[in-house]
């Protein structure tokens, strides 16, 4: 990290709602399968627990990668853990 805008907010941000909210992963989507760009194209964050559709979307729209205009949209499904 830190080559991005807000790339160190970002950083901070994220930290601070893994203390707050039952996080299960999250990381970066890397693109190696598509030849147009090296860059990553999108990111994964898993909530565990009762976090609802709401606060998930709270989160996205305030990062700080959203408000530099680095995340464009994001998806919300639920997840369930079989094993």
């Amino acid at each position: 990290m830190g080559s991005l805008p807000g790339s160190e907010e970002h950083e901070q941000a994220s930290k601070a709602v893994c203390k707050a909210v039952n996080i299960g992963a999250i990381g970066v989507r890397e693109n190696k399968y598509d030849r147009d760009t090296t860059e990553p194209t999108g990111a994964l964050v898993i909530f565990r627990g009762a976090v609802s559709d709401e606060e998930i979307a709270a989160y996205a729209e305030t990062d700080p990668y959203s408000t530099y205009g680095l995340i464009k949209t994001y998806e919300i499904y639920p997840w369930t853990v079989v094993g």
